[in-house]
Formats: C-alpha cells, sequence, structure tokens
C-alpha cells in the first residue's frame, strides 16, 4: 500500500519493542525507524519525545513530500509528536 500510494517517499517509525511486532525493514527499503520503541501503555521519556521530534523534522525537511508512519502495537492513537 505505502509503496503504491507514495512511492519511496515515506518512513515508518515502528514504536513496538515486542519482538512479534518488528518486520522485514527490507520490504520497505530500509525506510523505517525503530528506535523509539517503548512497552505499550507506558509514555515514552520527555527525552524520547524530543528525539523523535527531532528525527521526524529531520525526514521531513530532507523529503517535504515524505509522508510519515506511526505503528504502535495497539494501533489507537497513542504517538506523541
Amino acid at each position: 500500500f505505502l509503496s503504491s500510494k507514495h512511492g519511496d517517499k515515506f518512513y515508518i517509525y515502528n514504536l513496538c519493542v515486542e519482538s512479534e511486532r518488528q518486520y522485514d525493514y527490507s520490504r520497505f527499503n530500509n525506510n523505517v525507524c525503530s528506535e523509539f520503541s517503548f512497552e505499550d501503555h507506558n509514555p515514552p521519556t520527555i527525552k524520547m519525545i524530543l528525539a523523535f521530534c527531532q528525527h521526524a523534522e529531520k525526514q521531513l525537511k530532507e523529503m517535504a513530500d515524505r509522508t510519515l508512519v506511526i505503528h504502535c502495537k495497539a494501533g489507537k492513537v497513542n504517538y506523541f509528536c
């Protein structure tokens, strides 16, 4: 879906820490970052929130029309930026 709709102009943030929620990044041209994972039902640290926002800003500055995708375990709105 992402490739057909956005070509290579997307970046996925996988917030899941569980090993069963990891996937083959090469399927997404390695446009995946999992450095910001944290346990479900727990808040991330302020330091992590800042680092995430800085990373996301960098991605958008590199490619303004890039779509950022946030994947969390529950699939609910619990993103932090």
